[in-house]
């Protein structure tokens, strides 16, 4: 069963990871099975990364976008997938950066959710059986790249943080899995993540 529980380790080290780098352009990355809190099978932690970066989209005008990159086209050409999210930190409202900044992770977490139940019903382990399959499913190939856009949105300046929570737990099942059967209560989940940043009671 895939419960809330499984990604609290990897939000926490990712949102602590993220929000005390102080370099011009934060970073965060989840590669290890210490990064995901040893919660996900070893097949998963080997399957799957995360990667967070702040960087400029005012020209997409948008302030987050999230893109799921199949690895085979990287150095080490591995049969793997990265979610890449990447968050216009600087334009997101000074005095509640950080806070918007755990809640936009934890919807963006919910995508991979999404990944991770369709990785285990495929099979779950690190066979290229299991990769062509979910390649198969998911992936769009761009530039030679084989990306898939999986999630973009726009925050205000001013913002009312209750109706952008009130937002983002709205979204359909269809928002994460697209045209795919998901068994994940969305919702649940992205609340149960709130709940560990203490963002709601």
């Amino acid at each position: 069963m895939i419960s809330p529980f499984m990604f609290c380790g990897m939000l926490g080290h990712l949102a602590d990871q993220f929000i005390k780098d102080r370099n011009p352009i934060k970073t965060a990355r989840c590669v290890s099975a210490e990064h995901y809190g040893n919660q996900l099978p070893t097949a998963a932690q080997y399957f799957f990364s995360v990667y967070i970066e702040s960087r400029d989209l005012s020209a997409q005008n948008i302030d987050v976008v999230s893109i799921l990159v199949d690895d085979t086209k990287n150095e080490y050409a591995k049969n793997t997938y990265t979610l890449v999210i990447i968050v216009d930190y600087d334009h997101l409202n000074r005095v509640m950066a950080d806070l918007l900044f755990t809640v936009i992770l934890s919807h963006e977490i919910c995508h991979f959710v999404f990944y991770y139940e369709l990785f285990i019903k495929l099979g779950g382990d690190s066979s290229s059986n299991v990769y062509n399959k979910f390649k198969n499913i998911v992936s769009i190939t761009e530039d030679e790249i084989n990306i898939t856009r999986v999630d973009h949105h726009k925050v205000e300046d001013l913002i009312d943080l209750s109706n952008f929570i009130r937002i983002l737990t709205k979204f359909p099942k269809s928002h994460f899995a697209k045209k795919n059967e998901t068994d994940i209560k969305y919702d649940e989940f992205f609340s149960d993540f709130l709940r560990k940043f203490k963002i709601i009671g």
